[in-house]
């Protein structure tokens, strides 16, 4: 009797989405870090800069047949080209990334709960400290999440819950181009949109249960939970529905509010999930002196 095949490895490729540059620093730390793996894709019509010696693999929205040029949607016409033009086909795992987000875990990838993560992130990205044990081997640490298991969904950017909902970002008719305040909170649409949608009758306790929300459109799933949210996200995009709550389009309110509805969808799936959540450098692209008011907002100082 011969012992039994190995199980293959999983084909996965993560799309980091890419608006202006390409900073090789964030991925130097990560040994594992190459272009059969990960993919850039540049958003939008400006260049982008990098260095062409590191071998990335460059692509672009707007090389496919099917793309949309709605900046004010963010990284979603990413995804809405990936998934349209059927990129993800022949992998197992699908994953999108951020350009300003570090191959580096916020902590040691060992916290306990979300208000220890939210902790950590205060520490690592407004105070910008290198947490002792912070681990850079993404790459690696994606592998080891998804090999021996039958299904997995990676969070690559984790957030408390009470906080995402706390932050009173609505959806009312009543209030257009009103990012935030008194009004509907974007959180009950959206699960009204999910149950409507899914026949369902799931609350908000129910997104309590999962621990924390997956932001910022960063993950790691299988291929065939990837389409299952394409289904869900993209007659909202193909709708326009959201253009109602930013009719100025001067929040990209719609790119937020589709971040928060892919958030809602992967809290909800019955999946083992895995947080892997990374340092996000957004400071890198701020203007000089916003980050400082940012902190005074959120400090009182």
């Amino acid at each position: 009797m011969t012992d039994p095949l190995p199980d293959a490895p999983k084909k996965w490729t993560v799309f980091i989405m890419c608006h202006n540059v390409i900073w090789d620093d964030l991925y130097a730390h990560d040994p594992g870090f190459d272009s059969g793996h990960y993919t850039f894709m540049k958003l939008g019509r400006q260049d982008i800069r990098y260095n062409p010696q590191k071998g990335y693999r460059i692509i672009s929205e707007f090389d496919y047949p099917v793309s949309l040029d709605l900046p004010h949607y963010a990284e979603l016409t990413g995804l809405y080209c990936i998934y349209k033009n059927r990129l993800h086909e022949g992998l197992d795992y699908i994953g999108v990334h951020h350009y300003d987000k570090e191959h580096r875990l916020i902590g040691d990838g060992s916290h306990r709960d979300s208000r220890e993560l939210e902790a950590l992130r205060l520490e690592a990205e407004m105070e910008r400290r290198v947490l002792p044990g912070s681990r850079t081997d993404l790459t690696a640490l994606i592998e080891a999440a998804i090999a021996g298991r039958k299904d997995v969904h990676i969070s690559l950017e984790s957030h408390d819950v009470q906080k995402i909902y706390d932050q009173r970002i609505i959806m009312d008719e009543g209030k257009p181009d009103t990012l935030s305040g008194d009004g509907i909170n974007c959180i009950d649409r959206i699960l009204e949109d999910y149950n409507a949608f899914f026949g369902t009758g799931r609350t908000f306790a129910d997104l309590k249960k999962c621990g924390y929300l997956n932001m910022c459109d960063c993950f790691v799933t299988p291929v065939w939970l990837f389409e299952k949210l394409m289904t869900f996200i993209c007659p909202v995009i193909e709708s326009g529905k959201l253009d109602a709550f930013d009719t100025m389009r001067k929040h990209r309110l719609q790119g937020n509010l589709l971040e928060r509805y892919i958030a809602v969808f992967f809290a909800l799936e019955d999946i083992e999930k895995v947080d892997l959540s990374t340092v996000h450098q957004f400071w890198r692209k701020l203007r000089p002196g916003l980050l400082s008011r940012i902190w005074s907002g959120m400090t009182g100082h």
